[in-house]
């Protein structure tokens, strides 16, 4: 008898099968073919999650595992590069897909955005909009139907982040609600109600505190070898956590007992560990008898010998009873058979990115590294239209099975994209249209091949993507999926513009067309209080020229009142130039550890209007860690060099009227140690230095004292973006030359006031600003100021990273004061 499944369920979807899976691999999958539990560990951010635990349940129980973060970590902060908000939330995404890639489980996520630090979970349900993000939790809740519920945080708030204790709030009201048919009956429609069996909290307090009484606790040493991965579940959940680079969260393999603690907090209460009541082996005994005689028959030396047995075993699973049938023990199966006869296929283009209504040309490999019977039957391209093609080609031990074939997308085919970025957004909350699609860490790739392939008796249809593959001369060989791009972008070089009522601004982009022939009108949507010149630009492109470098100089309007900010489209004159589109920009990822991520939006520009003052025109920056103040300041009219830390030198700062350090330079650079005392004597010449926020935790330090006198940082915050300032020296020059700073220059702040602030300082300091946030004490260390030699020192923990990219305009003033004192 011959059967013929299709298997396309996407949360457990492999993107290709791996080359092959070592025997042990394929061992510990038979044993994961044998269990039925499933866990959910829930928490806020990309980094909350406990490695520890979930490479355990994953690993040595064989637990379908998964971690629901809240959040995608878009508000954290970057120390592998600059980019910020959704950006960096795209690359937290992708750190935490690797990190279940290393430790077995899976990844969900809900809709909720990461505005950034929060210090309750009132403040952080009034962003997030608690409904909608219960809603979510609830509907992966009912998707995945766990048996356990995890909770990394308490709701008693010792979490700290207000996100963190909202997390907990939220695992514990949708415990409840996935069980209740009223609540959410959108989600009901899709995968019907779930009642969890018990939720308990990961109880950290052991961890923070040695001495802490956990007695009531439930203990669960968790530190296992695992002899058929040739690890332990500390080196495996090391390698785990380590995956989260833009957090700076690498760690030390781990090896030996781990001890982790559970407090009951909802249903059946267990007796020694949350996971005893978990299912195990299956109804029909007949089929766990039948994995153990694999287990127990399996050859290492010849995975292929199982082959006929696993058919069998495929075969009883198919007669289960529907209540018990199980796509993911089906999908596990299928891998283990496929990998058993070594089985690898691949489709490549000959070009990273294809275009809607153009050809790609693909080219197909095969390989059946065993002596087992399998057969590619047939494969299509899954596109409205496209046809089976039919090879019945018997694939012959350890030898390429290769065609070349060509595809054409359809027209109107959308271009890829993250699915939450495919909308605009409020601050708390990602827009997604498609129920399906919420829970998803991502999409499946833009372009797939399904292939039918015989194996035994059975007919298997797996879908792959279509991928790109090149040589690195260092690295080797690298992979990327291919994505789906517009025919014709815009690269923008500025994505905001600063100015005032006498500035004028050169903004430049590259025009790129993938067409034949483009022969358009560009011009910007400007508002009426702007000009430009000219008012557009021809462009002419095809075969021959792709693209074309752009420049407008854009002015105020002398005759109107200026608004403080507004944006403009780029756009083109498309149809015969009877009708104007917007044209897109593509933001491009590239790091590494990650695959290559490209989000795709309108081409726009922020115009920011300042009434700024300058005084000083150039500045020395020495970058930091995920920051764009320097290109902001450029962008504003200032003339500025980048110089890192490891090549300043006395006579590059003579140019400077002022020397700017980035963000947590002395936290992740160890050249500043060398650095200091050039600057220093920078100061005492009669420079101006100007020092952004660093930080103090267990994860970073300051080695170096960052001023002429000594003061220490905290982990003092105001999370309160409206919260108000208090000027404490009203008359210091810093508040009033070039610019008169006003209340209002403290209005539309974004996510935060300040962070870091420094606590004790040298009785030679200045506080300068006092701000608090609601019902906490008063902090006076958003800026602190001394005079040293003929020079000034400026260290403040105000957000300038966030406010001058967001085009504050206050911002730019407060910032050219800093810049101007001195000159």
């Amino acid at each position: 008898m011959k059967y013929h499944f299709v298997f396309v369920l996407f949360a457990f979807l492999s993107p290709s099968l791996k080359a092959q899976l070592a025997p042990g691999e394929l061992l510990a999958k038979l044993d994961q073919l044998d269990n039925r539990g499933k866990v959910l560990y829930i928490a806020a951010h990309p980094d909350d999650e406990n490695t520890r635990l979930l490479s355990y349940l994953a690993n040595e129980r064989h637990y379908r595992t998964a971690y629901l973060s809240l959040t995608r970590g878009d508000g954290g902060q970057n120390l592998i590069g600059n980019e910020q908000a959704e950006e960096l939330g795209l690359i937290r995404t992708q750190e935490l897909l690797a990190a279940r890639r290393t430790d077995g489980a899976e990844q969900f996520f809900t809709r909720a955005f990461d505005f950034g630090f929060s210090k309750n979970p009132e403040e952080t349900f009034r962003i997030w909009d608690k409904e909608a993000v219960l809603s979510d939790v609830v509907l992966v809740i009912r998707k995945f139907r766990p048996d356990v519920i995890i909770a990394r945080f308490p709701t008693t708030g010792e979490g700290g982040h207000g996100h963190h204790t909202a997390s907990a709030i939220l695992a514990q009201e949708a415990f409840a609600a996935a069980a209740d048919p009223n609540r959410f009956p959108e989600s009901v429609k899709l995968y019907g109600t779930w009642q969890t069996t018990a939720l308990y909290w990961n109880n950290f307090r052991k961890w923070r505190d040695p001495k802490a009484d956990v007695s009531n606790a439930l203990a669960l040493d968790i530190g296992a070898w695992l002899p058929l991965l040739g690890e332990s579940v500390g080196e495996i959940s090391a390698k785990s956590r380590s995956q989260h680079k833009s957090q700076g969260f690498g760690v030390a393999l781990q090896r030996g007992e781990i001890i982790e603690y559970f407090d009951h907090l909802a249903g059946e209460k267990a007796t020694k560990e949350p996971f005893e009541k978990l299912t195990a082996g299956w109804n029909q005994h007949s089929i766990s008898d039948s994995i153990s005689s694999i287990r127990n028959r399996f050859r290492p030396e010849n995975p292929a010998a199982s082959i006929p047995s696993l058919v069998r075993l495929y075969e009883q699973f198919k007669k289960l009873p529907k209540q018990e049938q199980s796509d993911y023990h089906v999908h596990v199966l299928e891998e283990l058979m496929l990998n058993c006869a070594g089985f690898y296929a691949e489709f490549t283009s000959t070009e990273p990115i294809a275009f809607p209504g153009k050809k790609s040309a693909v080219n197909f490999t095969y390989i059946n590294r065993s002596s087992a019977p399998v057969s590619l039957i047939s494969t299509r391209f899954i596109l409205p239209h496209s046809e089976w093609k039919a090879h019945n080609q018997s694939l012959k031990s350890n030898l390429l099975f290769q065609y070349k074939d060509s595809l054409i997308l359809p027209s109107e085919m959308a271009v890829s994209n993250p699915y939450w970025l495919a909308q605009q957004h409020p601050i708390g909350l990602f827009k997604v249209d498609n129920l399906m699609d919420i829970g998803q860490p991502e999409l499946e790739a833009p372009i797939q091949i399904e292939a039918m392939i015989q194996i035994g008796a059975i007919q298997l249809t797996k879908r792959f993507p279509l991928h790109y593959t090149w040589v690195d001369p260092v690295k080797g060989e690298l992979k990327r999926r291919v994505e789906v791009l517009p025919l014709t972008t815009v690269q923008l070089k500025q994505e905001i513009l600063v100015l005032n009522q006498t500035d004028h601004r050169l903004l430049e982009f590259t025009i790129e067309t993938n067409t034949d022939s483009l022969n358009t009108e560009v011009f910007l949507d400007l508002p009426e209080t702007f000009i430009s010149t000219p008012s557009s630009v021809s462009v002419v492109l095809g075969k021959s020229k792709k693209k074309q470098i752009i420049q407008f100089e854009i002015a105020p309007s002398p005759t109107r009142e200026l608004k403080a900010e507004g944006s403009f489209d780029v756009r083109v004159m498309m149809g015969n130039k009877k009708k104007n589109e917007v044209l897109q920009t593509i933001s491009r990822i590239d790091y590494d550890h990650i695959p290559i991520q490209t989000w795709t939006k309108p081409a726009q520009v922020k115009m920011v209007y300042v009434n700024l003052q300058r005084k000083g025109e150039h500045i020395v920056y020495i970058p930091g860690a995920d920051d764009k103040v320097g290109d902001c300041l450029a962008n504003a009219g200032y003339e500025v060099k980048m110089i890192k830390a490891e090549d300043i030198t006395a006579d590059q700062l003579k140019w400077a009227d002022a020397v700017l350090v980035g963000i947590r330079a002395f936290n992740t650079d160890e050249h500043m140690s060398t650095a200091m005392p050039v600057l220093l004597q920078y100061v005492s010449n009669g420079g101006t230095l100007i020092e952004q926020y660093n930080t103090k935790n267990w994860i970073s330090d300051v080695s170096v004292q960052p001023g002429p006198y000594p003061f220490e940082i905290s982990r003092d915050r105001v999370t309160d973006e409206k919260a108000e300032m208090k000027l404490l020296v009203a008359n210091h020059p810093l508040f009033t030359y070039p610019n008169a700073i006003q209340k209002s220059d403290f209005d539309g702040w974004i996510q935060e006031r300040g962070l870091y602030f420094p606590e004790k300082w040298d009785a030679h300091y200045t506080p300068l600003i006092e701000c608090n946030d609601p019902g906490e004490k008063a902090l006076q260390g958003a800026v602190i100021v001394t005079d040293y030699g003929k020079g000034k020192f400026i260290y403040t923990g105000l957000s300038f990273f966030r406010e001058l990219p967001a085009g504050v305009p206050g911002a730019y003033r407060l910032m050219a004061n800093f810049i101007g004192w001195g000159n």
